[in-house]
């Protein structure tokens, strides 16, 4: 009796965490208790590359797939940005973040 309780309270317990995972996989991403909700920040970095005063724009989309909340690869990529594209400095925004990338 104890057995079929704890088995049927499993069941029930996953059952409720995949229906509340599918309603939220229509919603705008990152939806909350999506499958996606740690794995898709809401602002993805975007990139000031500075070369002899002409500003260039670019975003995280054209560079890579897609951003990740957890890792933190903004001054990675504005340092990858000054050794490919010759710039003075690279500017990484992310929401209300910025960093300043002086290109030697």
């Amino acid at each position: 009796m104890r057995r079929r309780f704890i088995v049927g309270f499993m069941a029930i317990y996953l059952i409720v965490q995949l229906l509340v995972s599918v309603a939220a996989l229509g919603r705008t991403r990152p939806a909350r208790f999506g499958w996606q909700m740690y794995s898709y920040p809401p602002y993805s970095p975007s990139f000031s590359i500075d070369s002899g005063g002409e500003v260039t724009v670019v975003s995280y989309e054209d560079l890579a797939v897609r951003a990740r909340g957890e890792i933190h690869e903004e001054v990675a990529i504005a340092r990858w940005l000054c050794e490919t594209r010759g710039a003075d400095t690279v500017t990484a925004t992310r929401h209300n973040e910025q960093w300043i990338v002086p290109c030697e």
